[in-house]
């Protein structure tokens, strides 16, 4: 290997080492402050490149943040058998729970069909006539996607109302 490519090689494996004995050394002990290039404010215990100092500062000992909680995991369906009866030797499902599943499950179903409508707006290719004297026409199909599209977001959002309704009976 020529001397032309060892020194950009020692170069980028000191200032890695340089870098990681820093950061092990320092472990965290000082908050910058940065302006970033596109003009937002963070604070970062790393300067990301290209970002502008604004202010440094050190923690007092003692001044830690403890790790965030995880949130608990999505309640689980209660299986049932034929006739929508639960299963014998499963827990029963509070009225509050089940009535809180439904309204998470209704606000899934519509942010689906705002999506699904969201992306539907552009006409596809076979809902698209070309004219005459240039230019492009929608069909009649376009318009009945679109529509069909809107009314599956009502529904969703019909739904959600009554989730949000039963759930607050249950309350």
């Amino acid at each position: 290997m020529s001397l032309r490519l060892r020194r950009p090689l020692l170069a980028a494996l000191y200032v890695g080492l340089l870098a990681a004995a820093s950061s092990a050394w320092s472990q965290a002990r000082v908050i910058y402050k940065v302006q970033l290039p596109d003009g937002r404010i963070e604070f970062t215990d790393q300067v990301p490149r290209g970002a502008k100092v604004l202010e440094t500062i050190q923690p007092r000992e003692g001044n830690r943040m403890q790790p965030l909680a995880r949130p608990a995991p999505p309640p689980q369906p209660q299986p049932t058998g034929p006739g929508g009866q639960p299963l014998p030797g499963t827990p029963a499902v509070s009225a509050i729970d089940a009535a809180m599943q439904e309204v998470q499950e209704a606000e899934r179903v519509l942010a689906e069909a705002r999506r699904a409508r969201d992306q539907g707006r552009e006409p596809l290719e076979a809902e698209r006539q070309g004219l005459k004297g240039g230019g492009m026409r929608t069909l009649p199909t376009y318009d009945e996607r679109q529509r069909a599209l809107d009314d599956a977001v009502a529904a969703a959002e019909e739904r959600v109302r009554r989730a949000y309704e039963a759930r607050n009976v249950a309350r």
